[in-house]
């Protein structure tokens, strides 16, 4: 079979088609073969090895760059080298007792009670001298009022330890009656009149003792008749008193006072001598 029966019919085939087919053909393969490489080009990382070749070459060249630099520098007459590094020296070892140390001991409780004092008290809350007051079971100042104990004191504590603290002295009525009673007329005879009892012209009681006579610095006030009148008594002599002596002569001036025919100037002295005696009677013993 020939080759112009494989060839469609109804086609002219002159030297020039031919030609210009096998060019077209010979364009075609040229032009598939680019673009394969092309394509090929794309699709593989020979780009990508590229870069990470230029960056391990950065990489070396700043290891290199900081090595001169550094040798430059250690060789250098205007630059001190860094010192040496030394190892450090060994931790000291803490020897720790097995036991912790002994607290000190708390400071020894006074015998005495030595924190504000108290003056008085009205239902639960007690009075004192700096001007406040405490109610029971509270505490201020470092006082605690623990309770209290009428009618003469409280109980308070104070610098770790409790105290009865008295807030009035206790006073023996019974017996001061008694003493004041018993011994207030022969005491105001004796000072006001010693001679009532014995012999005005010789001086002598009715035993036969000697009569002691009046001290000198007790007088009478003029104008006064001696009964009903209490002696006049000076600070110093009221201060010199006994117990006893200064109730008596408390007696004489409280009957002094009632009398109704003493002057505004004996009442006034009565009156002070009155809080001297009253004073001498708390404090003596």
């Amino acid at each position: 079979m020939s080759i112009r029966e494989l060839l469609p019919s109804g086609v002219r085939f002159s030297g020039p088609l031919i030609v210009s087919v096998l060019a077209v053909a010979t364009v075609t393969v040229f032009i598939s073969e680019d673009l394969w490489l092309m394509s090929r080009g794309l699709l593989t990382s020979t780009a990508t090895e590229s870069r990470s070749g230029f960056n391990d070459a950065l990489l070396k060249h700043d290891e290199l760059a900081e090595t001169s630099g550094k040798r430059f520098t250690g060789r250098s007459v205007f630059t001190i080298p860094p010192a040496p590094i030394r190892a450090a020296p060994p931790a000291a070892v803490v020897t720790r007792n097995s036991e912790p140390p002994t607290p000190p001991p708390p400071p020894p409780i006074p015998a005495e009670y030595s924190g504000p004092l108290p003056t008085g008290f009205f239902g639960n809350k007690v009075i004192f001298a700096t001007g406040g007051t405490i109610a029971v079971s509270q505490a201020s100042g470092g006082v605690r009022v623990i309770g209290i104990e009428p009618p003469y004191s409280v109980r308070l504590g104070f610098g770790g330890g409790e105290y009865s603290v008295a807030i009035w002295t206790k006073t023996d009525l019974a017996k001061l009656a008694e003493t004041s009673l018993k011994n207030s007329v022969d005491g105001i005879k004796a000072v006001l009149n010693p001679q009532a009892n014995g012999d005005p012209t010789t001086g002598r009681a009715a035993t036969g003792a000697p009569v002691v006579p009046p001290s000198p610095q007790v007088s009478q006030p003029a104008g006064s008749s001696g009964s009903g009148t209490a002696p006049v008594l000076t600070h110093e002599q009221i201060n010199g008193m006994s117990r006893r002596d200064a109730q008596m002569a408390l007696a004489a001036v409280i009957r002094a006072q009632k009398a109704p025919e003493i002057d505004d100037a004996t009442k006034t002295r009565l009156s002070q001598e009155f809080d001297w005696l009253v004073e001498r009677v708390r404090n003596a013993s």
